[in-house]
């Protein structure tokens, strides 16, 4: 198992018990720096030995070429074991110290390529010129995963997706991006939903990135 980088550790009295859902965010620069991080490791170069597959692959966005690895083994071989025991999931241990309130919330599904999710966040801030230092909030690394506590169920319980929809929508944010890869379905998961009624809280500002095979197209839901 890879070591985490010396860069990801958790600030003294902060962490996601103690901090409100809707600061949980990280820049979409860190997201990617993250994402960019885990794909330099030996574990990330193990899995892609394991699925029997090389570092590229026919799924191809502008260009570039994305792996099959999910969210879920993101989670499972990156996230848990470098965030275990601190109480506090990887954004707020990136943000610690001023806590960032998101202002773009990312809806995906964890069986997605996280390489795709990667290239999508990228086409959607080209084509609509966002920012790279903007907040956004991506569940994986918003919450804390290990289950030692804050649970899953202990922080569901603080409405971090209503939470943070409604603080985005308050502050005037960019709203939701709904990522749809060709490696999972979205809405195949339960509270996709749910974030599609919140859409409607935010007045159908939400965006669409899909990728599959070598097209991506994005649009305003209305």
């Amino acid at each position: 198992m890879s070591a985490p980088p010396p860069w990801l550790r958790p600030v003294p009295g902060t962490d996601n018990s103690t901090v409100p859902p809707s600061h949980w965010g990280m820049t979409i620069s860190q997201l990617h720096g993250f994402i960019a991080c885990c794909q330099t490791t030996s574990t990330w170069a193990g899995l892609l030995d394991s699925s029997h597959e090389s570092s590229t692959r026919p799924t191809t966005i502008n260009g570039s070429r994305a792996s099959t690895i999910s969210v879920y083994q993101l989670v499972q071989h990156f996230v848990v074991p470098w965030t275990a025991g601190t109480r506090t999931g990887v954004a707020l241990q990136l943000n610690g110290a001023e806590p960032l309130a998101a202002s773009l919330m990312i809806s995906h599904a964890w069986g997605e390529s996280c390489d795709e999710a990667a290239l999508a966040l990228g086409v959607y801030c080209e084509q609509n010129s966002v920012w790279e230092g903007t907040s956004c909030w991506f569940c994986a690394l918003a919450l804390y995963q290990p289950g030692d506590g804050p649970t899953i169920a202990e922080q569901v319980a603080m409405d971090p997706f209503g939470t943070v929809i409604s603080s985005i929508k308050l502050s005037g944010g960019l709203g939701m991006m709904v990522i749809h890869t060709s490696t999972a379905e979205l809405y195949e998961r339960l509270w996709c939903n749910s974030g599609s009624v919140h859409a409607a809280v935010l007045g159908g500002h939400a965006s669409v990135v899909v990728t599959q095979l070598s097209v991506v197209s994005t649009g305003s839901v209305s």
